[in-house]
């Protein structure tokens, strides 16, 4: 995933269904590298096969408050409404990502 957000809310999703302990790394992939991007469940996933580099191990600090609240809303199925949550989610990994660069 590109979100961390993501990242931290599957490692303790993980961790609540009795799967060990999870732990969180952080690479660099080329754009180019990339095979497929899926969003479809605003996971902001990635395929790729063997091209990520300086992957490091990142101290878990749990998913946001504001990602949270994202994931608690109840799906609307008008295209109004989807059309707003995407857009929502858009804006929140766009931001995300800006303060990924930043730290």
């Amino acid at each position: 995933t590109l979100s961390r957000d993501v990242a931290e809310w599957f490692a303790k999703r993980q961790e609540h269904y009795g799967r060990g302990e999870s732990h969180l790394y952080r690479g660099i992939i080329s754009a180019d590298k990339v095979v497929a991007y899926l969003n479809d469940r605003h996971e902001f996933e990635i395929v790729q096969y063997e091209n990520v580099r300086d992957i490091e191990e990142i101290t878990r600090r749990g998913p946001s408050e504001e990602f949270l609240t994202l994931r608690s809303t109840k799906f609307k199925y008008t295209q109004e409404e989807i059309d707003k949550e995407n857009r929502m989610y858009a804006d929140f990994i766009n931001k995300s990502l800006a303060l990924e660069k930043v730290s």
